[in-house]
């Protein structure tokens, strides 16, 4: 959940080299104390992709400890997936998998019955 207080971080940014490369790990600003942390696998526009040729992988060493959250839309099943580097990944179907507005989730067993009272059923993770 987000406040005025503690907006979201942006760890780190292809915008230097125009989305084609990530910068270095080491200058990300990484909050070790947040709840998790987000990326999107893919890049379709510009073409960037972890784990590319390019050896651009992401850094799991770096968050560990950490839930990851991944967006996996644009290369879920196009490659083998180490999920237990994954706290959640998501991923809209209609680019690889279904039919359009079909999302897949794939949930940790132990990310899931920690809700909020009021939360949603389908959102109870």
């Amino acid at each position: 959940m987000f406040s005025d207080e503690e907006p979201p971080i942006e760890v780190a940014t292809g915008k230097s080299s125009k989305f084609r490369k990530i910068s270095d790990p080491s200058t990300w600003k990484i909050d070790t104390n947040s709840s998790y942390i987000h990326y999107c696998q893919n890049e379709t526009v510009h073409g960037f992709q972890f784990g590319d040729e390019e050896n651009n992988t992401f850094p799991h060493e770096a968050v560990k400890g950490m839930t990851v959250v991944c967006d996996m839309s644009s290369d879920i099943g196009s490659r083998r997936i180490d999920w237990k580097n994954f706290g959640m990944v998501y991923a809209g179907a209609q680019k690889n998998l279904g039919a359009a507005g079909v999302t897949v989730c794939i949930i940790r067993k132990d990310l899931i019955g920690n809700h909020q009272p009021d939360t949603p059923f389908l959102l109870d993770w």
